[in-house]
């Protein structure tokens, strides 16, 4: 009788089986929802790493501009200074050569 298939070992075979499934189940549906919280947590890391890289490309780009108008004051100011430096060169030069002219003219 033992090596009989009975109607009872039929049944105990497949709550055995049914129990594995079940667990087998469980486990992928663990498994499953792991996976799906695992790519949720991904997806707000480059979230935050797309806003962090937002931010600070816009900080760079608020700098850029301060830098700009930073060096174009500090040109202008330049400017005007070799513009007068020029000038005051020029009428210099200008003095010098009146005076040679009326030396050599007045003698």
């Amino acid at each position: 009788m033992d090596h009989e298939w009975t109607d009872k070992r039929m049944d105990d075979f497949a709550g055995g089986v049914d129990r594995r499934f079940d667990q087998v189940d469980e486990r992928f549906d663990r498994f499953e929802a792991d996976v799906k919280d695992r790519f949720a947590d991904v997806d707000r890391q480059f979230e935050r790493a797309e806003v962090v890289t937002k931010e600070r490309f816009e900080k760079a780009d608020d700098l850029e501009k301060e830098r700009f108008a930073t060096v174009h004051a500090e040109l202008a100011v330049a400017s005007k200074k070799t513009d007068k430096m020029i000038w005051t060169l020029v009428a210099g030069f200008v003095s010098l050569v009146a005076t040679f002219v009326g030396k050599i003219l007045l003698g």
